[in-house]
């Protein structure tokens, strides 16, 4: 059975290529166009996706040391025939080799290549490199960086050398062909290239801005449709398709906004979302808190630090996973990994020491370092703690001993739900005697389940599940089910899961994590590469309508939570460290800060102020207002990936990394 590799022909010099693919000798291979840049000399030619590559330059293509040589035989300005085969036909065409900035040849297509059976798929320890270096020829001949950062004004010196030792421990840890393979999603979300492109995307819409001035004497920035409409559709030709925008494309992109009628409207103040439930204030028994909003119940906490830090009370090993922390009647519950088992644990709060424990085994399903788990919070609910595992399994435990008392497989044939790559990580929410889960299955991609005894009391709607959790809350007057599910955001019945309204929001990976924020009819959502949005929903008859009222690319929220204060939202936007706090507002999309100098953060409001805990284990104080992030002392908490919240009930705060929790207090 043949194997393909994804590749740029005419991208880097061929001796590269040659050494990023290997020389296999196998028999012949079938070199198919994947896809095919805007603008570039095989747009020009009028090569497309599909074409099967039969002659270049008149010799016969059937291996890829061929195409090393025909590459290896030309210069940028030199014209050569190319013949293809497209719907059973041979098409001839006309083919001008195009020139990157270092003077190498250039053409812009994505090829895949099929190989004969028993061709090796990865080549040996140093093809991890010559792997890495395909991947950010790929990127370079598909986003244009080096070329855009010149026009632009733009200086992606010391972000290109960390993109490249990143890749390229990537590639030594994948190998070659899955770093090709996977060479997207590497370079945007595990290097934080899409951090990058989101600074070149605004750059080409600032230059958009100014070609429209020009021609036409206005400001679009002051046309609705410029900012709800336009500025995304020229962001997402160039995030998604490396298609770079000049005045025509820019004034093309607007009137195809205006004539779709794009309206807007200026956000009301409105009252904020009613808590689905009203749990002990001297508790934190779900994901984000007691109203999950990542605001605790804290008082008359210190102002400042000894330079040391805070009192640590007490600190103890604990597995691996990236489960929040829950509080109740001096208990801690969480969830972690020792080998092939999640062990579900209750705590004394006092000592840390353990109180009880439940073990299964639970493998993650996708295969990858990153999927084990696990990730998603319990939730407690009376006297009953809720878990799911990183492969789907629910669990309903006693919480007072850990008894089980009953369990679901949310991944199995009944429900089907759709396994993640990084594997199940939304967290349960309680309703009326039910405990809701995002499943992902057909027809049941939000599914009750009676909390006394697991049975479904209702499954309903054709959705895929991300990695967001949902929220029961009063939304436009009414208790609504709000779920940000893969590529939408979506309010339903929480009784029987009857969808009232849906919107779309989706980036290429459907990553939605963060948990939306609710003030009255509005909600504020964001995630990578789609950015943030306000929404507004408005009642037409029985039915309920979303608006758009503003949207922005300069907030991306990742797997971290915000804080909603007024009408403003704190958080950290980005991929990867290192990255920004920000404000945004929540009824204009309007920036009122960012603040460089912190790892990809969680953060949580406790006492009228911002405690932040970074990717790097640094833990901070601070003050957050529309105008500014004043940053009151910073301590090094812990030493492993810190990607989980901290919790925090009274003085104390408790927080966790790969290896260890601790209890700090914070009086």
């Amino acid at each position: 059975m043949a194997r393909s590799a994804i590749v740029f022909f005419g991208l880097v010099p061929p001796a590269l290529l040659a050494a990023a693919h290997g020389d296999h000798g196998n028999g012949p291979e079938t070199i198919t166009v994947s896809s095919v840049q805007n603008g570039s000399p095989a747009a020009v030619a009028g090569l497309e996706a599909g074409d099967v590559i039969l002659r270049l330059a008149g010799r016969e293509l059937t291996s890829w040391q061929e195409v090393q040589d025909v590459m290896a035989a030309h210069k940028p300005g030199d014209t050569a025939p190319i013949a293809v085969k497209r719907d059973g036909k041979t098409v001839e065409l006309q083919l001008t080799f195009g020139e990157r900035p270092d003077g190498g040849v250039s053409i812009g297509v994505s090829l895949s290549i099929a190989m004969a059976d028993g061709a090796a798929e990865d080549g040996s320890a140093g093809a991890g490199a010559s792997g890495a270096s395909g991947c950010l020829a790929q990127i370079e001949d598909t986003y244009q960086l080096e070329t855009l950062a010149h026009e632009l004004g733009l200086d992606f010196s010391q972000e290109r050398q960390r993109l490249q030792a990143c890749v390229e421990r990537d590639a030594g840890l994948m190998g070659p062909s899955r770093v090709m393979q996977f060479c997207e999603n590497v370079f945007k979300v595990h290097c934080s290239g899409l951090d990058v492109l989101t600074e070149v995307g605004e750059a080409l819409v600032r230059r958009c801005e100014e070609q429209l001035a020009e021609s036409s004497g206005l400001d679009p920035r002051q046309s609705s449709t410029w900012r709800t409409c336009a500025q995304h559709e020229i962001f997402d030709r160039y995030a998604l398709r490396g298609e770079v925008s000049d005045a025509a494309a820019c004034q093309a992109a607007l009137d195809a906004c205006e004539s779709a009628g794009e309206t807007t409207s200026a956000i009301e103040e409105a009252p904020t979302a009613k808590p689905s439930a009203a749990p002990s204030l001297a508790s934190w028994p779900q994901w984000g808190g007691p109203n999950r909003d990542f605001r605790a119940p804290a008082q008359e906490l210190a102002s400042a630090w000894p330079a040391d830090g805070p009192k640590n009370l007490w600190r103890r090993e604990l597995g691996r996973g990236y489960s929040a922390i829950l509080y109740q009647n001096g208990r801690l519950y969480t969830m972690y990994r020792e080998g092939e088992e999640e062990i579900i644990v209750s705590l004394d709060a006092a000592s840390g020491e353990t109180v009880w424990e439940h073990r299964y085994v639970q493998i993650s399903r996708t295969g990858l370092p990153y999927g084990d788990g696990p990730s998603s919070t319990p939730l407690l609910t009376g006297d009953r703690l809720f878990t799911v595992g990183i492969a789907g399994t629910l669990h309903a435990l006693k919480a007072e001993d850990g008894e089980v008392l009953w369990s679901r497989e949310l991944w199995d044939a009944d429900l089907n739900g759709n396994v993640l790559s990084h594997g199940y990580s939304s967290s349960p929410v309680a309703h009326q005697g039910k405990v809701i889960v995002p499943v992902g299955g057909r027809e049941a991609g939000l599914v009750a389940f009676a909390q006394k005894d697991g049975a479904v009391e209702w499954k309903a709607l054709d959705l895929r599940n991300s990695y967001s959790s949902p929220i029961v809350a009063d939304v436009a007057g009414e208790r609504q089910l709000v779920a940000f599910m893969a590529e939408e955001l979506v309010g339903a019945d929480p009784e029987d899961g009857t969808l009232l309204w849906r919107y779309p929001h989706a980036n290429e990976w459907r990553h939605n994590v963060a948990l939306p924020e609710i003030v009255g009819d509005t909600i504020f959502i964001s995630s990578p590469q789609a950015g943030a949005k306000g929404l507004r929903l408005v009642r037409d008859g029985e039915a309920i309508r979303v608006e758009e009222v503003w949207s922005t690319r300069r907030v991306q929220l990742y797997h971290v939570s915000s804080v909603r204060v007024g009408d403003w939202v704190y958080g950290s936007t980005g991929t990867t460290s290192p990255a920004f706090m920000t404000a945004v507002d929540t009824r204009t999309g309007e920036i009122g800060w960012r603040k460089r100098g912190f790892g990809l953060a969680n953060c949580v409001e406790a006492d009228g102020k911002l405690v932040i805990l970074d990717e790097d284990g640094v833990l901070y104080l601070t003050t957050a207002t529309p105008d500014d992030l004043v940053v009151h002392a910073e301590t090094q908490l812990l030493d492993r990936k810190a990607w989980t919240v901290p919790t925090i009930v009274g003085k104390m705060l408790y927080a966790r990394d790969q290896r260890e929790i601790v209890a700090v207090d914070l009086g």
